[in-house]
């Protein structure tokens, strides 16, 4: 598991900011050996990109810090995942508030 530990501000989120943000769903899903996750953000700030279990078991975590506005792109590689569904969320701090986003995907051998 990689892990990359950010803290992250906790204050509620407007909806100006779930406005610059945004969590495409992972392609291809259900996926076998690799996924992209594709995320945009309109300002700069913090963004940390997480993959859980359905027991709620951190399986990957990627951490951008002070990351430039735009489109990004994380591959994933599933090693040692058991085949089921999963939960990614991306956290994006703004330095004025955070917005979680989470889309479900699914790992299939």
């Amino acid at each position: 598991m990689k892990t990359n530990h950010l803290p992250i501000n906790t204050n509620s989120a407007s909806k100006d900011a779930y406005d610059e943000v945004e969590l495409y769903p992972n392609q291809p899903n259900p996926f076998t050996i690799s996924t992209v996750i594709t995320y945009s953000i309109d300002h700069p700030g913090d963004a940390t990109l997480q993959i859980h279990d359905t027991t709620g078991n951190l399986v990957f975590q990627y951490s951008e810090t002070h990351t430039t506005s735009g489109k990004k792109k994380i591959r994933y590689v599933s090693s040692g995942l058991k085949p089921g569904q999963y939960t990614c969320t991306l956290l994006f701090n703004n330095g004025y508030s955070t917005v979680r986003l989470q889309r479900n995907m699914a790992y299939v051998k």
